[in-house]
């Protein structure tokens, strides 16, 4: 799932606004997408592989945010 919103994570820094939507019935997955397993929220841990969309994003921003800086 989070590589196929990774252009979007691209077009923040070229000016354009990104919204990721997670759509769906009750009980399909939707929080686990977004946030990832309970592990990967309890150990705080982005690069973990169960680690949701949100974090991944906000790990890739900040870290083309420090990159850009140096």
């Amino acid at each position: 799932m989070y590589s196929q919103a990774q252009h979007l994570v691209n077009e923040i820094f070229e000016g354009y606004n990104a919204t990721f939507l997670a759509y769906g019935q009750t009980g399909t997955g939707k929080t686990h997408t977004v946030f990832g397993s309970k592990q990967a929220v309890s150990e705080s841990s982005v690069k973990h592989s169960e680690a949701g969309i949100f974090y991944r994003t906000a790990w890739t921003i900040f870290e083309e945010i420090h990159a850009r800086m140096h």
